[in-house]
């Protein structure tokens, strides 16, 4: 469609016209543009530089200036250039906020590529700042489906974050999927900018390689196809070479996540025999799970494949013979289990020390509180502990110690169980209540009802009497 280049009608931003001074008092009329809006717009011409001059309406132009919040207005643009006529058409629709920002972005895009219009020109002329067209015209470079979700799905400032990742769209998608599944935008942004430099930096290696040594990199897994090759102080999972010596050949340079250069021996067995005792050493704990050969048939070179399949076969073997092991230690479990009956004395001290050992910290203290354990100073001078020792001194100190614990285990159960709200327990638990108060019982306590409840048992309403135990 043609554009019309002798008029335009649009709004205008009020600081780009240009004007004489009004002396007359405009208040009235100023009363009336705010309450019946201006009936008839300016009249204006371009002028060379973008701006407008009034040709007509110097009073309503004067009028509208003294509005409070007034930014443009209406005007007819005399001999406009098709320029012009992008311009009023955004200025309307910003000023009706009909525009969105990728619209907007759209608008100035137009005055840029098909009108020559800089940045700072579309600022200027559409009453807006440098920084924010700028930004605008940025939101292109997202994809299209990413655009078409700014300022709905996606917010604006969210946006304009991830264009600082538009160079790499994956990286751009992996980010602006993060966001929309509630990732923090610094969070999502910042990781693909950190991404984007590593690739670069290992890109940048690349090519560092390829050129002055005129190798391709190293893609296996250290470990699994290749292991590191060291200078000095080499660890069991590296093959030492003198600094002195060339590469062997099958040497491959690898390159780490921070972009820098290591080497790695894809065949450790072709090194176990060299003449260096030191390489051959590191070689031969390489290889710890290969085949080490014999004088009649020495160890050989091996492919990654075939040496895979060694290090599994070894691995198979190793669990076999841990599983012999614990078969062995099963076995010699259950014999002293057996015959612990015979000689009690010799197994209650490691009983009651282990049982001890697996209490929680609160039981532990409560058990060593009520047994009247005392307390001394740590060795190191920090805090206190429980003085054991001296306690177990006395002649049968574990089973009171077991006792009160066993007794401190049932009865966090049965705290636990009342702060539940549980009147009637069941199964398995059931039973061990009923053991507990059984026990209580036997030692002169008087159940309460809800006690009593807990384990199906008829409550005593006799008083307790002391603890025979602790007689």
């Amino acid at each position: 469609m043609a554009v019309d280049t002798q008029a335009a009608f649009g709004r205008i931003p009020l600081d780009q016209i240009d004007a004489a001074d009004v002396t007359a008092d405009v208040s009235e009329l100023r009363q009336s543009i705010e309450q019946n809006g201006l009936i008839n717009p300016i009249v204006v011409r371009s002028k060379t530089d973008g701006r407008f001059e009034v040709v007509a309406g110097h009073h309503r132009l004067a009028a509208v200036k003294g509005i409070e919040g007034a930014t443009t207005i209406e005007a007819q643009v005399r001999d406009a250039d098709p320029a012009t006529h992008v311009v009023l058409a955004t200025v309307e629709n910003m000023h009706r906020r009909t525009l969105g920002p990728i619209e907007e972005a759209r608008q100035y895009d137009v005055l840029r590529r098909e009108h020559g219009l800089s940045q700072e020109d579309i600022a200027r002329r559409v009453g807006r700042s440098h920084p924010h067209v700028s930004k605008r015209l940025s939101l292109l470079r997202l994809p299209d489906h990413v655009q078409g979700q700014v300022g709905d799905e996606l917010s604006i400032g969210a946006a304009e974050e991830l264009v600082k990742l538009h160079t790499a769209p994956e990286v751009l998608a992996v980010a602006h999927t993060a966001i929309l599944r509630g990732t923090p935008v610094d969070a999502a942004v910042n990781g693909g900018l950190a991404r984007i430099d590593r690739e670069n930096r290992i890109a940048s290696a690349v090519d560092r390689l390829r050129t002055e040594h005129g190798r391709e990199p190293w893609e296996g897994v250290l470990g699994k196809n290749g292991w590191r090759v060291v200078s000095e102080d080499p660890q069991p999972d590296e093959l030492y070479w003198p600094s002195t010596r060339p590469d062997a050949e099958d040497f491959r340079w690898g390159i780490a996540d921070d972009a820098t250069f290591f080497q790695v021996t894809t065949e450790p067995l072709a090194h176990m025999n060299d003449s260096d005792p030191q390489v051959a050493e590191s070689a031969a704990k390489l290889v710890s799970l290969f085949s080490q050969g014999t004088v009649d048939q020495p160890a050989k070179a091996v492919s990654s494949t075939e040496a895979a399949e060694i290090r599994q076969k070894a691995e198979r073997a190793h669990w076999k013979q841990m599983k012999r092991v614990d078969e062995g230690r099963e076995a010699h479990l259950t014999k002293r289990v057996r015959g612990a009956a015979a000689k009690p004395a010799d197994v209650l001290d490691f009983v009651s020390q282990a049982f001890l050992d697996v209490l929680p910290k609160s039981v532990y203290d409560t058990v060593m509180a009520r047994a009247n354990v005392a307390r001394v100073e740590r060795t190191n001078g920090f805090g206190e502990m429980w003085d054991l020792p001296s306690y177990l001194a006395g002649r049968g100190t574990w089973v009171k110690l077991a006792y009160g614990a066993a007794l401190q285990v049932r009865e966090n159960e049965v705290d636990e169980a009342i702060r539940q709200k549980i009147r009637l327990a069941h199964g398995d638990q059931a039973d061990r209540f009923l053991r507990y108060f059984q026990e209580l019982e036997r030692t002169g306590y008087s159940l309460s009802q809800e006690e009593a409840e807990l384990a199906n048992m008829e409550a005593d309403a006799s008083p307790p009497d002391d603890d025979p135990v602790d007689q």
